[in-house]
């Protein structure tokens, strides 16, 4: 993954800003397929993927629903066995636990924006749900429902659960309990002068964390519509182009996921 989902996103961001020469385009989906061979080789027998494959006693819950969120925006551009996901999503379902939350399993790195542990579980359910969204998959209407009361029965969520958390609600139709996310997220803001942002930490350092929640922060607030939420919105766009780098990147792979 660590190479096939850059890849995948330079390849879509080239061709929509009109810079994919055919030459690069080629070379780019060769290193597509070679990294597809290799994400097989973290695959476990229950269709489940973690870092170090068969190595580790189970699958991440987190790092399959990774994989199958690449593999879908992939199998437009090469060959992807739809077995493969078919499994991987299978395995996501089984893993919903009666609360509504999906198990962590064997937690992979990413720490979920630095999310405490009482929340890292809702905040991965919402994490879960988007992804799953996002890659078009077909969610049964009644993992949905037992996701969203997990993700609503959260205690005293931090900043990165809050953030995230308020745009799955959005994006599930529960816009009542969205909005109250949002705003109690809005309340935590950082603002200063145009840059209105969130930060997983004290210090005054931004963190690849502080560029993801942010970022799930400006889609919550493109979800509300509203004057005040669209004016958030335009605070929250001034501070993540701050933070690209020279070339226009950021700091992780994951932050680009988030913030694309």
């Amino acid at each position: 993954m660590a190479s096939m989902a850059p890849n995948l996103y330079v390849l879509r961001y080239l061709n929509a800003t009109g810079s994919l020469t055919a030459g690069l385009k080629q070379k780019i989906l060769r290193n597509l397929k070679l990294g597809y061979q290799r994400i097989l080789n973290y695959a476990h027998t229950d269709g489940s993927f973690s870092a170090f494959g068969y190595f580790d006693p189970s699958g991440s819950m987190f790092l399959t629903t990774f994989v199958v969120r690449v593999l879908q925006e992939a199998k437009s551009l090469i060959y992807v066995d739809a077995a493969v996901l078919d499994r991987a999503v299978r395995w996501i379902f089984q893993h919903q636990l009666e609360n509504g939350c999906f198990d962590t399993m064997h937690h992979v790195f990413q720490d979920m924006g630095g999310t405490n542990m009482e929340n890292s579980t809702a905040g991965l359910t919402a994490y879960v749900i988007l992804s799953l969204f996002d890659a078009k998959v077909d969610v049964p209407d009644a993992v949905q429902v037992n996701a969203k009361y997990c993700i609503r029965s959260q205690n005293d969520p931090d900043r990165y659960s809050m953030v995230i958390s308020s745009y799955a609600l959005f994006k599930v139709q529960w816009i009542s309990e969205a909005s109250r996310f949002l705003e109690k997220a809005i309340e935590v803001a950082r603002k200063e002068n145009e840059f209105m942002w969130w930060s997983t930490r004290e210090s005054d350092d931004s963190s690849a964390s502080d560029i993801e929640v942010s970022s799930y922060a400006l889609l919550a607030c493109l979800e509300q519509k509203s004057a005040t939420h669209m004016a958030y919105a335009h605070s929250i766009v001034q501070w993540l182009i701050s933070k690209m780098g020279p070339l226009g990147g950021f700091k992780s792979t994951q932050v680009i996921l988030g913030s694309r």
